[in-house]
């Protein structure tokens, strides 16, 4: 009994042909996707190799376990085990993944919450996990798997695989829209700033956040430096910029400056009043007017 090696075997198949194989024209449509297939068994297939004592079990083993199928441009199934949030769907259906009735939307609020940019990665796990998001096995998502989901376009409804040249629409419903699942991926690679609650409501630094770098266009940060008589508070550029680094008194001096250009004069107000109590009396009338007609009909 031959003892060849899977990865052997799986070679001798790619390039197999007519003298060994009945239907020659499969392997001339052999692609990538096929090929993957053939991969993911190759584990599976290592202890049971043996114990196949032919050529032509071998072959009958990884076509009946692999499958015959082939990846074409067009073919828009997923044929592996669902991700979280979806479910394989049934055959009759047409598609091959529909959205988990109890993760989908879940999975789309973890998706909405890091775009925003107000938490941390941490922050949005730990708001999934109370929401009620858990793996298939019932088990917190872990950073790593969480960082995996928020990654994968399948989530906008694509089949993406570079490594062996796939990249298409799938036949499915994408759970998050596109505009939402780029952002989160801006704040994944550090390109949107994320504010956390603290971040936002230091009580020493209103304006953080509020105010932007001229040169960057990053908000500003604020903090505290220690001089030779005390400590002083600035408001800052991030690190990667350090455009910007004015007082506290300097800055918010000058924002309720511009709140004062910006207050209403008295009369501006006088005609804001005037109008709003117009509009008041038209619909009072109009309400009367309704009220006398259905009390007319009655």
């Amino acid at each position: 009994m031959s003892s060849r090696s899977p990865s052997i075997v799986l070679s001798r198949l790619a390039v197999h042909d007519e003298r060994s194989d009945p239907n020659p024209a499969y392997w001339e449509q052999y692609g990538p996707f096929q090929h993957v297939k053939h991969e993911l068994i190759r584990c599976y297939l290592n202890g049971w190799f043996p114990k196949l004592g032919t050529w032509a079990g071998r072959v009958l083993y990884v076509h009946t376990h692999a499958g015959r199928g082939r990846y074409v441009s067009g073919d828009r199934r997923w044929t592996f085990p669902a991700p979280l949030g979806y479910l394989n769907a049934p055959k009759w259906s047409g598609k091959s993944l529909e959205h988990d009735p109890d993760r989908a939307a879940l999975v789309k609020q973890a998706f909405e919450d890091l775009a925003t940019g107000r938490y941390t990665k941490q922050e949005v796990i730990a708001r999934a996990t109370a929401a009620g998001l858990r793996s298939r096995k019932g088990l917190t998502l872990s950073p790593q798997s969480f960082g995996q989901m928020m990654r994968n376009p399948i989530y906008i409804g694509k089949i993406d695989s570079p490594d062996y040249g796939i990249s298409t629409r799938g036949d499915f419903e994408p759970v998050v829209d596109e505009a939402t699942f780029y952002r989160a991926q801006a704040v994944l690679d550090g390109r949107v700033v994320v504010s956390g609650p603290r971040l936002r409501n230091h009580p020493d630094f209103p304006l953080r956040g509020f105010v932007r770098c001229d040169d960057c266009g990053r908000p500003l940060t604020g903090s505290w430096s220690k001089g030779r008589n005390g400590h002083y508070a600035y408001y800052h550029c991030q690190r990667q910029c350090r455009a910007v680094n004015v007082s506290k008194a300097a800055l918010e001096g000058a924002f309720v400056d511009e709140l004062a250009l910006l207050q209403p004069t008295p009369g501006y107000m006088r005609l804001v009043k005037d109008r709003i109590l117009h509009v008041w009396e038209q619909r009072r009338a109009d309400a009367n007017e309704r009220t006398t007609e259905e009390e007319r009909r009655v």
